[in-house]
């Protein structure tokens, strides 16, 4: 595993004044671990989680993740390697456009790279972002059985070899401590003294 994830956003590309601050909030859950900087490749920004708090806080936190989903239906990507370049200054948040802007851009200006989505367009995107989830879930399940599925069968012969042995001493300690006189014992005490003791009176016993 590596020690960091990165979300490394398009060239040009900045989260809203409003998500930055969200990200803030955050913090004291990802214990103030996160860096900003540029995407060595094409000086994008890039926001650098240490893997463990990361994946913690994803997990956890339903808003975090709606956040982290948020940004890769808009264009960027979760990735655990890349040439960062730490640089507290390229973060950039755009402020909010005006609605009269948004709604009716004049002719030669197209939208803001960063129009907010309508609300029935995030909440497709969201769920599109968590299938993607569920999926790599899955996956990590599915290795997981594996690995067990190679050393499985040497486990449970492992654990059949203790059962025999453990119901071999069992058995042989029954045997042994029946209280019954053994073949051999019996043979030398009449050997020892023949007239005094007689099968039949060891029967009799």
């Amino acid at each position: 595993m590596t020690a960091y994830r990165y979300v490394v956003f398009p060239p040009g590309r900045q989260p809203s004044a409003d998500e930055a601050a969200e990200l803030q909030n955050y913090a004291r859950l990802l214990e103030n671990h996160v860096a900003y900087g540029t995407n060595k490749h094409d000086g994008g920004l890039a926001i650098a989680f240490e893997t463990e708090l990361f994946d913690r806080a994803l997990a956890k936190d339903a808003g975090f993740e709606a956040l982290i989903r948020k940004w890769e239906v808009r264009g960027c990507q979760l990735v655990e390697h890349l040439g960062f370049v730490k640089d507290s200054a390229a973060l950039k948040p755009i402020k909010p456009q005006p609605r009269h802007l948004m709604h009716h851009p004049a002719p030669d200006r197209p939208f803001p790279p960063d129009v907010p989505l309508t609300a029935k367009e995030l909440a497709g995107k969201e769920a599109a972002g968590r299938a993607r989830l569920n999926v790599e879930q899955t996956l990590e399940r599915f290795a997981a059985l594996q690995r067990f599925a190679a050393w499985g069968p040497y486990l449970l012969m492992g654990l059949a070899a203790l059962a025999t042995l453990a119901a071999g001493f069992y058995i042989n300690n029954r045997l042994l401590g029946s209280g019954r006189e053994r073949h051999k014992e019996t043979i030398e005490r009449l050997t020892e003294d023949p007239m005094r003791q007689s099968p039949a009176a060891d029967a009799a016993k």
